[in-house]
């Protein structure tokens, strides 16, 4: 049930591991935008990061995910918090609503796998500009040798998950200069699961005897003892990037 893997992730922070303080490290990795940037938040989902970005980033910054719920939360907040250089819409990232070459920087964290590694690189790269940046968080192999239970785990989750230095060739040939890179910490995916594992908890008493829910809640389980298990095989490695400018 889809309604209840969105309904444990609707009311947390974040839809998967981050922190303000990793966005705010790569956004300064930058090293030049124009003074009101054009940015688009793919996958944004409830926006933690899209509202970082607008309190240290003043330009015009677009939210953008298909799941009408998560966008309301956020341009609610947003209004909240009086952040009137952002805004939230609903939008698919195979098909982002935004004219070719109109893009300073497209920012995804925990996202890009949906499309593909490379597939969302190529498709993205049309709507920067020349020189433009993409910034992202890519689920990676840390390890080359896994357990055979992390390793059917991901395979089911993100069929075809690469290891950092794929990943760096992969962008280099789609076209970017590399500027630099680093993992999430251990510590941000702890903070995560810590969230997800109350919701979890509290969703398996209000759908006890309803098996259907009890079933997509165990998934979300599994998920968590995997990563306690296993969590030097994996993680979260950010791409500062940008648009290589034709010669």
């Amino acid at each position: 049930m889809k309604e209840i893997i969105y309904e444990i992730f609707s009311d947390i922070p974040r839809q998967g591991p981050g922190d303000d303080e990793y966005t705010r490290k790569a956004f300064h990795i930058i090293p030049a935008l124009p003074p009101k940037p054009v940015v688009v938040d793919v996958g944004c989902g409830t926006g933690a990061q899209t509202m970082e970005l607008a309190r240290i980033c003043y330009g015009n910054i677009t939210g953008v995910d298909n799941y009408k719920p998560y966008i309301d939360q956020l341009n609610e907040k947003l209004k909240k918090e009086e952040l009137d250089n952002a805004s939230a819409i609903v939008g698919d990232m195979f098909d982002l609503n935004f004219d070719d070459e109109s893009v300073d920087l497209i920012w995804s964290e925990g996202a890009i796998y949906i499309m593909g590694f490379e597939n969302g690189l190529i498709q993205w790269e049309k709507y920067l500009k020349p020189g433009g940046f993409i910034v992202i968080s890519e689920i990676a192999w840390l390890e080359e040798h896994r357990p055979d239970e992390v390793q059917k785990f991901w395979d089911e989750e993100v069929p075809g998950m690469l290891m950092p230095d794929e990943q760096k060739q992969i962008i280099n040939d789609c076209g970017y200069e590399l500027l630099e890179s680093f993992p999430l910490p251990k510590e941000a995916w702890e903070r995560f699961y810590s969230s997800v594992q109350d919701r979890v908890d509290k969703l398996r008493l209000k759908y006890e005897g309803n098996k259907e829910a009890l079933e997509s809640i165990e998934s979300v389980q599994n998920e968590i003892n995997i990563f306690n298990k296993y969590n030097d095989y994996f993680g979260y490695i950010f791409y500062i990037m940008r648009k290589k400018e034709p010669e």
